[in-house]
């Protein structure tokens, strides 16, 4: 029943995040095994099976960079007593003095192992554990070299995905249509615009670029413009006309507050 759980509880997650299948071959898989199974050959979710469970305790995170800043208060798990971290593990969630959550690694290959019975947690519902396993994908994803699209601002920092011996080359296709080639920086054009970035032959990034926030409300290099004497002579004609309809509406107006106090002083004794 324990693995049937665990089993359904991963799938359901994983298909909220992109990126993450259960094939072995796949860029993330996820099983459940024992510590001293094999090690899978690329990045690898792994529920770990115990004997016994320890008690309900408080939770401390620990200083990493998957768990900073997320909230863990209320978050409910018992953990094997039975597993020991290997040297070289990073402990990213302890309850009491049992690992929850570790992050372990072998010879590259990065694996984020669960100690703690899925059945009696309510890690399925608890938001940072989504979380955590988003920015844990997003780095397996940014050493994976693959096709990516993405919608940037401008003069954003980028991270082409994988890492390429290949120089990498920046096409770039403004909006009025003409085209820019030129190396590549690791930050966006300051325009809007589509950017392609190329290893080799291979297109890594296709990215749409749009204004942000902060540029848009940039008017250091504004400049007052000059309007034509046709387009001041219409605005003016547009802003001097009234609406026709108007004293129609003050009628309207007019004859229904009327009507309101006739029935309230006159209607209403009959």
């Amino acid at each position: 029943m324990e693995q049937l759980l665990a089993q359904e509880w991963a799938e359901r997650v994983m298909r909220t995040v992109s990126g993450a299948t259960p094939e072995v071959f796949a860029d993330v898989v996820w099983r459940e095994a024992s510590a001293d199974a094999p090690v899978a050959d690329s990045a690898e979710l792994r529920f770990l099976m115990g004997n016994e469970t320890g008690p309900y305790a408080r939770v401390n995170p620990g200083d990493h960079a998957l768990v900073r800043d997320l909230s863990w208060e209320g978050f409910l798990a018992q953990p094997y007593t039975d597993f020991e971290p290997a040297p070289g593990d990073e402990v990213l969630l302890w309850m009491g003095e049992h690992p929850l959550i570790v992050l372990h690694s072998v010879s590259g290959v990065k694996g984020l192992w669960f100690n703690f019975e899925v059945a009696a947690s309510n890690a399925e519902r608890w938001p940072a554990m989504v979380l955590l396993l988003n920015r844990f994908l997003t780095r397996v994803r940014e050493g994976v070299p693959r096709p990516e699209s993405l919608n940037v601002e401008t003069r954003q920092p980028l991270r082409v995905a994988g890492d390429s011996e290949a120089p990498i080359r920046a096409e770039f296709t403004a909006v009025d249509g003409t085209v820019e080639v030129f190396p590549w920086r690791n930050r966006a054009p300051d325009r809007p615009g589509y950017l392609k970035l190329w290893a080799s032959e291979e297109l890594r990034l296709h990215a749409g670029i749009g204004v942000g926030d902060s540029a848009e409300g940039n008017f250091l290099s504004a400049r007052p413009q000059d309007f034509p004497d046709d387009v001041r002579m219409e605005l003016r004609r547009r802003n001097s006309e009234t609406e026709f309809l108007l004293p129609l509406f003050f009628a309207l107006l007019a004859g229904t507050l009327v009507a309101a106090w006739w029935s309230e002083n006159r209607g209403g004794r009959a």
